[in-house]
């Protein structure tokens, strides 16, 4: 998660599509857990974090 912090830090105004991808790397992490962690660093206004079969148009 650190990693999608560094991004938002150099580019605040771009929007962040954070996902979790069943990777080993990933295995432990869960959407309430991004949901949390975007809230808490305030990036929740430019990020989302989609559900299943979710789709976003850019």
């Amino acid at each position: 998660m650190k990693d999608v912090h560094e991004f938002d830090k150099a580019a605040p105004e771009e929007t962040i599509i954070v996902v979790r991808m069943e990777a080993v790397n990933h295995w432990n992490l869960s959407r309430a857990d991004l949901k949390k962690f975007v809230e808490e660093k305030s990036m929740a206004s430019n990020a989302g974090i989609p559900n299943d079969g979710d789709f976003y148009y850019c």
